[in-house]
């Protein structure tokens, strides 16, 4: 029940929709109502833990009037936003954000760029160098994106065929999800989508080492947190940020790639209520809602 526009209420009815503790994500961000050119305040929900040289703009953005800009001039520079729900580990965890990303070399080839990372650490001014740590991301000399599971000095895994970004002058849909195993043992998976051209999902993974660096859960969402200068500037633009330490979730796709988060209020076994996010999506598309019980 009810219509479907941003910021309206929507109620879903049903079973086996699970129970969802907390029923709102640990981040959500559309970034409305922010001062132009300032500095990224408080979330919608949740807290930031960085965001280092990243400021509100009304140009170019995703959908409505504001959304997120870091611009990377120097190697000094620390764009992206980081999200932390210290003290709270999780084995699940998933995050998406929409991203842009315009270099002045014409393409992202140069640049080493950590796109979307949920990452275990300990350290609340570092969320870069925990471990285990999950990635989208590619290195400087890479032309595409791969997954990448990060056990630090013992070494990584790399999944997914990878690709560049499926629009490369605009707009993106990212997302990322991981479940920690048991350590030492092959029973963690991770996965994520991007875009239309890319959706992929490794399981039976060792995805945590019995080492004492490796915590057992997820400790934040990491969105662009880092892209190297390699002398060509770099523009980074951020919409819609989402994380949660639950694979429940409610989206609207459309079948080609895109889909746009819902913002849940009430959650039990038989009826969810969100908050609507149309998105990109305009009045009279046909799109599927879809449910990820918990």
């Amino acid at each position: 029940s009810g219509t479907f526009v941003t910021g309206s209420s929507v109620t879903i009815s049903g079973s086996g929709f699970g129970e969802k503790i907390p029923v709102s994500p640990r981040l959500w961000d559309d970034f409305e109502g922010r001062p132009v050119n300032e500095p990224i305040g408080t979330p919608v929900v949740g807290q930031y833990t960085r965001v280092g040289a990243t400021r509100s703009t009304d140009q170019g953005c995703y959908t409505g009037q504001r959304c997120a800009h870091s611009r990377i001039i120097g190697d000094s520079t620390m764009p992206g936003l980081v999200a932390n729900w210290i003290p709270t580990e999780a084995r699940n965890s998933f995050a998406s954000m929409k991203v842009k990303i315009l270099s002045a070399y014409g393409t992202i080839a140069p640049h080493n760029i950590k796109l979307l990372r949920l990452n275990a650490h300990t350290d609340e001014d570092d969320a870069t160098h925990g471990f285990p740590n999950y990635n989208i991301g590619k290195e400087r000399t890479a032309l595409s994106f791969n997954g990448i599971v990060n056990h630090g000095a013992l070494g990584q895994f790399y999944f997914g065929m990878g690709s560049g970004l499926p629009n490369p002058a605009g707009w993106n849909s990212v997302s990322s999800w991981d479940r920690i195993g048991d350590p030492d043992t092959a029973n963690g998976w991770v996965g994520y989508t991007f875009g239309a051209s890319r959706a992929e999902t490794a399981h039976n993974r060792i995805t945590r080492l019995s080492l004492p660096e490796h915590l057992a859960g997820i400790r934040s969402a990491y969105f662009c947190g880092y892209i190297s200068h390699d002398g060509y500037n770099v523009d980074l633009y951020l919409d819609d940020l989402y994380a949660d330490t639950s694979f429940a979730r409610v989206e609207v796709q459309s079948g080609d790639g895109n889909y746009e988060m819902q913002l849940p209020t009430a959650w039990s076994d038989g009826l969810i209520t969100f908050t609507a996010n149309s998105g990109q999506y305009a009045a009279g598309t046909q799109v599927q809602l879809v449910v990820y019980d918990a």
